[in-house]
């Protein structure tokens, strides 16, 4: 969650086991940059980019079905820098959690 430029997703990626993947998400706007850099470091097949705008039912479906049945940790950065988004936030937490 909140993904930036994709390095923090690609150097988590590069420290788990080979059977793991890493879902990078961020608004639509950033999804490009992440794509580059997710090709870039040479972590296409472990990084999976999608687009996750808190409150998007459809995004949040999309993250789901590629997640599989479970998601082991969720990590973010630099999300809180507003605290309007507190309410959107703990909602994905919850989606998650009940469909896992």
């Amino acid at each position: 969650m909140g993904a930036g430029c994709g390095f923090s997703a690609c150097q988590i990626a590069a420290q788990v086991p080979e059977d793991c993947r890493v879902i990078a998400t961020d608004v639509e706007s950033v999804m490009p940059l992440i794509e580059r850099n997710v090709i870039s470091n040479n972590m296409g097949a472990k990084v999976k980019p999608l687009p996750l705008f808190w409150g998007n039912s459809e995004h949040l479906a999309r993250v789901k079905q590629e997640a599989g049945p479970q998601i082991d940790l969720v990590f973010g950065a630099d999300i809180l820098f507003d605290f309007e988004n507190f309410e959107g936030l703990f909602d994905i937490f919850d989606k998650l959690n009940r469909g896992h």
